[in-house]
């Protein structure tokens, strides 16, 4: 039976404010953006992550359509 509530033990991968950039092929690779909003699970437990870019965009990724951004040092 599978329930809706969160899983135990699951946390999501990112979180606001993580600095982030499209790592799956197609035309937005390598764009950077920030972690705006997680969503908590649809019943299938997977987050969701809204990012913001610098142009004012915003669009929904899974984590494995993104990846953390190093930080220059």
């Amino acid at each position: 039976m599978l329930r809706s509530g969160a899983p135990f033990g699951r946390i999501p991968q990112f979180k606001v404010g993580d600095k982030v950039f499209v790592a799956v092929s197609g035309h937005e690779r390598g764009k950077q953006g920030v972690v705006v909003h997680v969503t908590d699970h649809a019943g299938d437990f997977v987050h969701r992550y809204d990012v913001g870019f610098p142009d004012g965009t915003l669009k929904r990724y899974f984590g494995f359509e993104i990846d953390f951004l190093a930080e220059s040092a």
